[in-house]
Formats: C-alpha cells, structure tokens, sequence
C-alpha cells in the first residue's frame, strides 16, 4: 500500500475518481432517459385496454409502444 511506504495515495485516488467520474455521469444519463421513456410508456399506456392473451403476442402495450434506439443497461466496469 502506498501509505506502508511513505507514499500519499492521494495522487491515486484523484486520478482513479477523475477516470470514474465520467462514467458515472455518462450512466446517469442513461438512466435518466431510460426513466424518461418509462414514464411516456405509462403516459401513452395509461387509457388503453389490456388485451387478451392470445399466445401469439408478448404484450399489447409493449407492442404497441414505438420502438427506439434501446438505451445500454448494462453497468460499467470500474
């Protein structure tokens, strides 16, 4: 460890959260869309009927839902 030999690790852990931070922000912003589609699902969903399942569709709602770009779920690396 850099305290063990005489080394501040504050060097390191500046550069570690400058190299994270942004990363962080970044997966911010795809959460925020994420909930902002989210809510104009609900939005659009919220008078339409349920539909019947018939074993050939998923679900009406997410069927009728135009699709877009689909945002990254997947969490970062640190």
């Amino acid at each position: 460890a850099h305290a063990d030999q005489g080394d501040s690790p504050c060097p390191l852990v500046r550069d570690l959260l400058a190299h994270r931070l942004p990363q962080i922000r970044a997966r911010i912003a795809e959460l925020e869309a994420l909930a902002e589609r989210m809510e104009q699902a609900l939005e659009s969903w919220r008078d339409m009927p349920d539909g019947t399942p018939d074993g050939h569709s998923l679900c009406r709602l997410i069927e009728s839902f135009p699709e877009e770009a689909p945002c990254s779920t997947t969490p970062s690396k640190p």
